[in-house]
Formats: C-alpha cells, sequence, structure tokens
C-alpha cells in the first residue's frame, strides 16, 4: 500500500517535482511528512504535491510517507502513522504486518480496544501511546505477535454500575470475579507472542494473560495499576491453561498485586522486582496459585507479602530478596522448594506458614522463621544480622595482619571448626575478617 522510503542520487542541482496517487483499501489518509536531505529531515507541508531545489552536491533525498487516519482505521500492510493524536480504534486486519504508531496517540474516549487482533499472527505493534480505552492491546486468539515500545495509561478506568472504576479480578477472599477486558494489554487464548519493553502504568490492570502459553514478557514497567501489574489465569472453564511462559525484567510495583501466576504452572519468572503492592491487606509481591514454576533472582520488598504461595506443588524458590514485607514467605496447603532466599527485616515473620507440609530447602537467610527449618537445623541457615564482628578470633589481642586470626576465620568458613563469629560458609562474613587482615576494615 505504501512505499517506506524513496531514495534518489542526482548527478547535478535539480527541482524535484513529486506527485503521488495512493489507493488503499482502508479508510485512512495520507500524509507525507518529511524530505530528508544528506541525513537531515526537512519538514514539508501536508500535500501530495512538492517542489524541493537540491544543491549540486546531493548525496541523496528520501522521502518518508506516514498515515494520518480519520476514522477507525484497518491496517492490512504496513503501516506508520503520523505523530499526531487520534480518537479512533485500530483494527488489526492481516497477519505479518507491522503497525508502526511512530510516537502517535490514540485516544479512546473511555471505551473500546485501542489496538485489536483476533486470529492474527506474526504482527508487530511499536511505538505506541494508547489512554483511555477499555482495553489498551487487545490479542484473542492471535500468536506469535510482538508488542514492543509502547505506553498504555489510564485504560480500564470506566466507572460501572457499582462506582467502581475496576471490576475485580485477583486474588482475595471475597472478590468479584467479573472480568471485562480492562486493561492495558490483555491476551486471551494466544501462545507465542512476545511483550517487551513497554509502560503500562495507571490503568485497571496492567498485563493480563488468560489461556495463554509460551509467551514472552520481557523487560515492562508496569507500575501503579489499581489491580494486578501482571497476571495469568486459566480461560474460564479451565479448557485451556496458561503454562510455560517466561517473565524476566519486569518491573511490578505500586499495584494492588503485583505478580499473580493463578493456574496452569510451568513458567519462568525471574529476574523481576515487585514491589510496595499493598492495596489490600491481601496483597503479594508475587503470588502463585500455580505449580512447577521457578521463581528465582527476584526482589519482592515492602509488600504486604512478598511471595505467597497457595494450594500449588513443586515451585521452586531460589536466591530471591525478599525484605521489609509485613510477611516475607507465606505457604498456605503448599509443597515447595525453597533455597538461598535472603528474607530479613520483614514486620511480623520472615516465613510463616500453618503447615509446611514437605516443602524444603536450605541456605536461606532470616531472623523469623516461624516453624520453617533448613535441612538439618532449626531455623534457617544463615541469620539476618550478625554478631559484632571484633577482628580478633583467637582473643590473642592482635587485630592488624593476624596470619591466626585469618586461618581461624577460614576454618570456620569451611566448617572444620566451631565458630560463633563466622557462620559456615558465609562468605561476607569471611571478607570481612580478610578486611581485619589488611587493616582496611
Amino acid at each position: 500500500m505504501f512505499f517506506d522510503n524513496l531514495s534518489i542520487q542526482p548527478d547535478a542541482a535539480i527541482t524535484l517535482k513529486i506527485n503521488i496517487t495512493i489507493t488503499s483499501n482502508a479508510t485512512e489518509g495520507l500524509n507525507i511528512n518529511s524530505v530528508d536531505v544528506k541525513g537531515l529531515r526537512q519538514d514539508l507541508c501536508n500535500e501530495n504535491e512538492y517542489t524541493l531545489n537540491a544543491a549540486s552536491d546531493v548525496e541523496f533525498i528520501s522521502i518518508l510517507q506516514c498515515t494520518k487516519p480519520y476514522n477507525n482505521i484497518y491496517v492490512n500492510n504496513d503501516t506508520i502513522l503520523c505523530p499526531e493524536i487520534y480518537n479512533l480504534n485500530i483494527i488489526i486486519n492481516s497477519s505479518d504486518v507491522v503497525l508502526d504508531c511512530n510516537g502517535a496517540v490514540l485516544d479512546g474516549g473511555g471505551s473500546g480496544h485501542g489496538i485489536y487482533l483476533y486470529n492474527k499472527n506474526n504482527v508487530t505493534i511499536r511505538n505506541c501511546i494508547i489512554t483511555n480505552f477499555g482495553a489498551g492491546i487487545y490479542l484473542e486468539n492471535s500468536d506469535n505477535n510482538t508488542v514492543v515500545n509502547n505506553t498504555m495509561m489510564y485504560n480500564g478506568l470506566v466507572v460501572d454500575d457499582a462506582g467502581d472504576p475496576c471490576q475485580y479480578f485477583h486474588p482475595e477472599p471475597g472478590a468479584l470475579y467479573i472480568w471485562t477486558g480492562v486493561n492495558g494489554i490483555t491476551v486471551l487464548g494466544s501462545d507465542g507472542n512476545n511483550i517487551s519493553n513497554n509502560i503500562i502504568n495507571s490503568n485497571c490492570d496492567g498485563i493480563i494473560l488468560l489461556g495463554s502459553s509460551n509467551n514472552y514478557l520481557l523487560n515492562n514497567e508496569v507500575i501503579s495499576n489499581k489491580i494486578n501489574g501482571i497476571s495469568f489465569w486459566n480461560n474460564w472453564d479451565d479448557s485451556k491453561i496458561s503454562f510455560n511462559n517466561t517473565v524476566v525484567n519486569n518491573t511490578a510495583n505500586l499495584n494492588t498485586w503485583g505478580m499473580v501466576f493463578w493456574g496452569g504452572g510451568s513458567n519462568i519468572i525471574i529476574n523481576n522486582t515487585a514491589n510496595s503492592n499493598k492495596g489490600s491487606t491481601f496483597s503479594a509481591g508475587i503470588y502463585l496459585s500455580s505449580s512447577t514454576n521457578i521463581v528465582s533472582n527476584n526482589t519482592a520488598n515492602s509488600n504486604h507479602r512478598g511471595i505467597h504461595i497457595s494450594y500449588s506443588s513443586n515451585n521452586t524458590i531460589q536466591e530471591n530478596i525478599i525484605s521489609n514485607n509485613t510477611i516475607g514467605i507465606q505457604s498456605q496447603n503448599s509443597n515447595s522448594t525453597i533455597n538461598s532466599n535472603i528474607v530479613c527485616g520483614n514486620v511480623n515473620f520472615d516465613f510463616d506458614s500453618p503447615e509446611w507440609l514437605s516443602s524444603s530447602g536450605d541456605n536461606n537467610t532470616c531472623d523469623k522463621p516461624d516453624g520453617w527449618n533448613d535441612t538439618g537445623i532449626t531455623g534457617c541457615l544463615y541469620k539476618c544480622v550478625q554478631e559484632e564482628f571484633d577482628c580478633d578470633l583467637n582473643q590473642d589481642g592482635i587485630i592488624v595482619k593476624d596470619y591466626n586470626d585469618l586461618m581461624s576465620a577460614y576454618k570456620c568458613f569451611l566448617g572444620i571448626k566451631n565458630c560463633n563469629k563466622i557462620n559456615y560458609q558465609n562468605w561476607n562474613i569471611m571478607k570481612q575478617e580478610y578486611e581485619c587482615f589488611t587493616n582496611n576494615k
């Protein structure tokens, strides 16, 4: 339908006159908005006929064009929008196309879908700013699409009959399990999609996936959404579950719930941040009612619960930092493997469960275990707060460059001898003794 670039290499000074006629099946306008001379862009009037006087040293002239839609647009081919504000909806009408909003703003006035895909595959949606729709981007039965570098704000905030701008859809006792598709990004029954580098703030829900598998959520900022930041659910009758999704390097802060995984399983949840999610007394940074997930190297701080595990099995919770929550790790009727987490500074408990069942783990750090025991010991292997370190383990009065102190620390570290100053295999305290030895403490 459109060309992206027209390049001309003149031999001498020329006058260039361009007449362009475009026909399209879509309801949209055409705007040629710039000419690039030797890499410098010069804005032109919004007409289809232009005259350009080019100097003799012109190396190339590149005509870039963009689409200016007048009404709702059906995208059948690769399309670049002109960077303006539009009050309309976009429907992706073909597979294998690219929609580049080019910084354009889509403002929905409070309803509908900003960009809608149904049964379309291999579509790329990028560089869009989408606000005031029921749902910003809505994918249904659509696979292997890419949603990248978009901004979604204030979507789904339409007051319902009860006066609440969002229907509740989250794991809280007594919550209203009615979902109206009001979110920043909705993925329904769709697999293999890549949702990356998006900003999704101040919507009803941030990103929600229902009955969708093998999707990738990478490097998204999902902040200050009224209900959930990022959530995965089975579809309504559990005929299609959400499993084998990868969630990496996302930020889900200041929502009611940070990340929710309800049903399905076998997801990889790594290197995410879920902090300050407190909109409800039941809120959690990461909530799992889902099995066989790997939850690793995440940070969950200053939530009501850092990580909550409910009615699930075979989850691996490892190497996470969980601090300053009301409760650090909470488990309910679940069996999990919990290793090498730092769970410190939580108000009520670092670990909490009425019954840990067959959950097990080792190398955790905590002060308030509430019945949790690392393998072979009572409580966590490591304590959050170490005793004051005095640099004189052998108590001979020599502190600096005392080889015997250093060897004592090394033997404590290896477990060759018992030592109440250096916990077995606590490398941080071992390094502290080395600083004493080198007089850098």
